[in-house]
């Protein structure tokens, strides 16, 4: 079995925010695999687009708090875990969700070649997840 782990925490990464878009700090713990916080902020960016949320005004602070890669049972595994909070721009606290995905490609089509596709894959659909609890947080309950 394959097992990369948690090595130490990265800086948190700022990203000026235009009046358009949100403001994203992107923190992670390091590993071997670990994306960096460009890569964080791009996919999070492109799924919080395709969430079609209204986040003009937000703050989002995005931790990778966890990344693994391992070879269990034929596969090749890479899990992400990712957390996210969400103020408003006088850091007043709205929302925070966390969201696991796991990517996996048997072993035996694995090539090393692939992490960065599988990192990014790993990342959008955590994203995605995510980004879809703090959606259903929101609305409001149905009588």
């Amino acid at each position: 079995m394959l097992a990369l782990g948690l090595v130490l925490v990265a800086p948190l990464v700022h990203a000026t925010a235009t009046p358009a878009t949100p403001t994203v700090h992107v923190a992670i713990a390091a590993s071997r695999i670990a994306p960096d916080a460009d890569t964080v902020r791009r996919v999070f960016l492109s799924e919080l687009a395709a969430s079609r949320r209204d986040s003009a005004s937000e703050q989002f602070d995005v931790s990778i708090v966890a990344s693994q890669l391992q070879t269990t049972r034929g596969m090749v595994e890479l899990t992400m875990t990712m957390h996210v909070v969400v103020s408003d721009r006088a850091g007043k606290l709205r929302e925070f969700g966390s969201g696991t995905a796991k990517v996996q490609v048997p072993v035996h089509r694995y090539l090393a070649s692939q992490l960065p596709a599988l990192r990014e894959q790993a990342l959008s659909e955590t994203a995605s997840s995510v980004l879809g609890s703090l959606g259903s947080q929101r609305r409001e309950p149905t009588s």
